[in-house]
């Protein structure tokens, strides 16, 4: 091994990396693989073409800096000698920059080759999650350690891990795969790159989270770095004694789910019996102890003051051009300039425009509904949330129709669209709204979304004076299959029926409206043959109740 280290690097010893793996396959082609003047073992199989490396091999050598690579070492040397890539940064644009460490952005379509070597290399690391050769849909984000030795040029920073991110995720996936390389792991350095991924999503204005399943050791790195992040938002809300899990996220900028795992993981809730149920309490004390048992680190592992001025110029420039906005949603005199491509991974609706007179012109007109529902249905398409504040924007400029000279035309266009598909102040009244919009624009997670809101304000709603109409608006709006918000009015009209039947107006409906009637007898019918229960809005797993903040 000496004389072959000298040939790599004279007067340099060939260094043996301490394994970090976990239990490693048993069918490996590549045992070993030479990283510049690394050596370390490999732990999985990887793609490398057989008739290039073969079907066993000892060791492979890649380059540090391309990542080509050789099974032989006269070659690989030759390579290196005239590698292009020496004497230059990393390919792609530098974004951040902090103390030792960088990063680079690299778009997998214009740097194809490197992407590939890359990823090939990646696998041998990798179980699964790893692309090969389709790269150009992808962007690589790569982890280079600016050093000075002998044998690296002091300009030149050694690539010592990466993540990939699909340019166009359907599911919101800020991350597809990441990879610290064993000889630099367990220095935290995935924390870098894990922060940089949910930095670009707050850059981008959208909530995300890695690509699922994790691996039991992803899990592992993810459930650290999610724990730092929701303990400092927790010890940093002073002054609120309650929040919702949805509220945790958008301070994290993490997705709910993921927001429920960590809380779940960090042992620091609490059951406490309120006035009419039992509330969930964080106990604020138990997270601090947590974190000094734990050992867990709450500083931030990114600062934003590292990102590159002029990456941040360019996407505040496209933020506030519009640059990339490809498609329209208009609504009376307002218009929402949107990515297409973040439209279209909500829905099929949109998707199928494509061969509408809609899909030609980018242009998407939605006349019958309120400027204040589309204003909130674009929010949700970029944020997967919308908030519960009744927005005022102008009415639909009626100018049009009287432009014909007709009032009973304008009055027979009044009557076409019914009442209930006109806008209703109110909380209750906007979720049922959202749920009809998430139907109509088959965005099935929105209609999810605007049930939850619904079941949770239910509970202090169901006797203002705008409730009758609201439950004529969902029997007028969704079919009798859709038991969404349906089902959701059932334990609430049960658990107040007396005063309910007092009011005139519920009545009204009931008398009125067949399919409600119907559903509200049989509720009364099925109640006798079960016992009684308080309504409890939190009753299904998706539904999730706000946390009390507790010292």
């Amino acid at each position: 091994m000496g004389s072959m280290a000298a040939a790599l690097f004279p007067g340099a010893p060939l260094s043996k990396a301490r394994s970090t793996s976990p239990l490693r396959a048993t069918n490996l082609s590549i045992q070993h693989v030479a990283l510049g003047d690394v050596l370390f073992k490999t732990w999985y199989p990887s793609y490398y073409p057989e008739g290039l490396v073969g079907r066993e091999l000892d060791r492979l050598y890649v380059c540090q800096w391309c990542f080509k690579y050789c099974p032989d070492l006269v070659p690989f040397l030759a390579h290196r000698k005239f590698c292009s890539a020496r004497s230059e940064s990393p390919p792609g644009q530098l974004i951040y920059s902090r103390e030792n460490y960088a990063i680079y952005e690299v778009d997998g379509e214009e740097h194809q080759l490197f992407s590939q070597n890359l990823s090939l290399f990646a696998k041998l690391f990798l179980d699964n999650k790893s692309v090969f050769f389709d790269v150009a849909s992808f962007n690589f984000y790569l982890l280079a350690h600016k050093t000075t030795t002998d044998h690296l040029p002091a300009s030149q920073p050694q690539i010592i891990g990466f993540f990939s991110k699909e340019k166009m995720s359907w599911d919101n996936n800020n991350l597809a795969c990441i990879l610290v390389f064993p000889p630099w792991q367990r220095k935290g350095l995935g924390k870098i790159l894990m922060g940089i991924s949910y930095e670009l999503s707050r850059l981008e204005g959208r909530i995300g989270g890695p690509e699922k399943p994790l691996s039991e050791l992803g899990r592992m790195g993810y459930l650290k770095f999610w724990q730092a992040r929701v303990a400092s938002a927790l010890l940093d809300l002073r002054n609120k004694s309650a929040l919702s899990v949805e509220e945790i996220a958008d301070a994290c900028w993490m997705l709910p789910e993921d927001v429920i795992t960590t809380i779940k993981e960090m042992d620091c809730l609490e059951t406490k019996k309120m006035k009419n149920d039992s509330s969930v309490m964080i106990n604020k004390a138990r997270v601090r102890a947590w974190l000094i048992e734990s050992k867990v680190d709450l500083t931030a592992p990114i600062d934003e003051a590292g990102f590159a001025e002029d990456y941040l110029a360019d996407d505040k420039e496209n933020k506030d051009s519009g640059n990339f906005m490809d498609f329209t949603i208009a609504c009376g005199i307002l218009e929402w300039k949107v990515h297409r491509i973040v439209i279209c991974s909500h829905s099929d609706y949109f998707r199928r425009l494509e061969g509408f007179e809609e899909g030609k012109t980018n242009r998407l007109d939605l006349q019958e509904e309120s400027p204040a529902v589309v204003a909130k249905l674009v929010n949700y398409l970029y944020t997967c949330d919308y908030d519960d504040s009744v927005l005022d924007f102008p009415e639909h400029d009626s100018e049009d129709n009287n432009a014909n000279g007709s009032e009973e035309a304008s009055n027979e266009d009044s009557r076409e669209r019914s009442d209930s598909q006109a806008f209703m102040p109110g909380k209750l009244a906007l979720h049922a709204r959202m749920y009809v919009v998430g139907d109509q624009y088959c965005i099935d997670q929105l209609k999810l979304l605007a049930k939850i809101k619904f079941s949770a304000a239910l509970v202090n709603c169901w006797d203002k004076e705008d409730f009758p109409e609201i439950i004529r608006f969902i029997y007028d709006n969704t079919v009798s299959k859709d038991r969404g918000l349906r089902e959701s009015l059932v334990p609430i009209l049960l658990q107040h029926q007396e005063e309910l039947r007092a009011d005139d107006a519920f009545m009204d409906v009931v008398e009125t409206h067949g399919e409600f009637a119907k559903d509200f007898v049989n509720a009364l019918i099925g109640a006798k043959h079960q016992p009684q229960s308080v309504y409890d809005p939190y009753r299904q797993s998706s539904l999730r109740p706000p946390f009390y903040l507790v010292e």
